[in-house]
C-alpha cells in the first residue's frame, strides 16, 4: 500500500471550494458552508501549512482534508484524501 502524500493539496483550499460549487478566495469572508449562516463568519487563510479555513460562527476549522471531511460526514483521513483526489480527477 503506497503512503498518501497530505502534501499534495494543502495549498489547493480555495480551488476545492469552487468544485464544490464555493467561489471563494483567500483573505475573505463568506458564508460558511457548513452550517446556516446570514452574516459572512467563514475565512480562508494563507499559511505557512498551506491553505486553512475558520468559521467564527460555527467553529469549524482546518485545512483541505478537514474541510473534504465535513462535506461527506467522516473524520477518517483516507477518506477525506480520497474525496480531494476526486474532487480534482472530475475538475476541469
Amino acid at each position: 500500500m503506497s503512503k498518501i502524500d497530505f502534501g499534495k493539496y494543502k495549498d489547493r483550499l480555495t480551488d476545492f471550494m469552487r468544485i464544490r460549487g464555493f467561489d471563494f478566495s483567500a483573505g475573505r469572508m463568506y458564508s460558511c458552508p457548513f452550517h446556516d449562516d446570514s452574516t459572512p463568519s467563514f475565512l480562508i487563510s494563507e499559511t505557512t501549512d498551506g491553505q486553512k479555513f475558520c468559521c467564527f460562527g460555527c467553529g469549524a476549522k482546518g485545512d483541505i482534508y478537514d474541510a473534504a471531511g465535513k462535506f461527506i460526514g467522516s473524520e477518517d483521513k483516507k477518506a477525506q484524501f480520497r474525496e480531494v483526489e476526486n474532487a480534482f480527477a472530475g475538475a476541469p
